[in-house]
């Protein structure tokens, strides 16, 4: 069974406001502190979870035209769930 591995949305940390610093601009520190670089974090976890995770696009328009076929999608989908895991697990 194929996948989707292009991963259009990355992570919050693995953002370019946390990787580039521009995070540390904002903050209202009273010491110098010792902060995190976010260009190196990992989160193993969050990452594991991440690709387990189905990713939408965001719809920021008024057209609701696109979301509507996302709908019908799924609902299509979920009606044959049986139909397509048993086509998925029959043999080549």
């Amino acid at each position: 069974m194929g996948s989707v591995s292009i991963d259009c949305y990355p992570l919050l940390h693995q953002q370019p406001f946390f990787t580039e610093g521009h995070w540390k601009q904002i903050m209202r520190l009273t010491e110098q502190q010792d902060l995190p670089d976010y260009s190196r974090y990992s989160l193993p976890n969050t990452e594991s979870e991440s690709l387990q995770m189905l990713k939408l696009p965001v719809f920021p328009g008024k057209d609701n035209g696109l979301l509507d076929e996302y709908i019908t999608a799924f609902r299509k989908v979920l009606t044959h769930k049986e139909e397509i895991l048993a086509a998925c697990e029959a043999p080549d």
